[in-house]
């Protein structure tokens, strides 16, 4: 049978001042419009391309195609990912192991464990002083407590002095008063530290010698041996 042949009539338009013709059924060649986004849409994808990833997901020359392009931008995701989640691991792991007490402005805190600070020994009343504050470590902290299974700062050293006989009230701000002042460079256990707070006296500690020192910190942490933090207002030693 023989074919019948397609005839197509040749549409004349015009492109500025050019009179073109264009005939229907056949394929036009791309526009200029369509190759800029053609090649817009290539380079978007380029940076993708452009990622560190290992050579064997990178396409090769002789198989680019759109295709390869959106397989490529899928593997170099799963690699972002599985990088940002061992990232995240890693991080959260090392923070897990970190450990740090915050201070607190009630009464500070150490990063150091308690039992380092070891109390001291000797029996000069400083000492007794020293030793007993220390030992109280682990106990609680309650507002206006003087023992014996709580204490507030003021109530912790009153109760410390009065091993040896001293009587000193149960307020920060009045033990500021007692004993006689001396230089951070002078102190010994059994000396009192103190802390300034809103223009007033507002926390007491008991000196374990050196830079050591136990207070009743705060609820959170009870009482507790510790480093000597921030800048007391003063020192005071309450023996003679």
């Amino acid at each position: 049978m023989p074919r019948h042949s397609r005839s197509f009539t040749s549409i004349p338009f015009q492109v500025g001042a050019k009179v073109r013709t264009r005939t229907p059924g056949l394929a036009s060649e791309p526009t200029i419009h369509t190759t800029l986004r053609r090649i817009a849409a290539a380079a978007v994808l380029l940076p993708t391309l452009l990622i560190a990833t290992p050579a064997a997901a990178k396409p090769a020359p002789d198989s680019f195609s759109v295709a390869t392009l959106v397989d490529h931008t899928a593997r170099v995701q799963a690699v972002a990912a599985d990088r940002a989640s061992r990232l995240n691991t890693a991080v959260t792991t090392d923070l897990t192991a970190v450990n740090v007490v915050p201070l607190s402005s009630s009464g500070g805190g150490s990063s150091k464990p308690a039992e380092k600070y070891v109390a001291p020994k000797g029996s000069g009343k400083g000492a007794t002083i020293a030793r007993w504050a220390a030992a109280q470590a682990g106990k609680s902290y309650r507002f206006g407590a003087t023992g014996p299974s709580s204490f507030d700062c003021s109530g912790l050293s009153q109760r410390a002095a009065a091993q040896v006989g001293i009587k000193l009230p149960h307020n920060a701000a009045a033990q500021f008063r007692y004993g006689r002042s001396i230089s951070r460079a002078q102190l010994q256990p059994g000396d009192l530290i103190f802390w300034r707070n809103n223009g007033g006296i507002s926390h007491v500690a008991v000196s374990l010698g050196g830079n050591a020192m136990v207070h009743a910190a705060n609820p959170r942490t009870g009482v507790k041996r510790a480093t000597i933090y921030g800048s007391p207002a003063g020192y005071r030693r309450i023996v003679g």
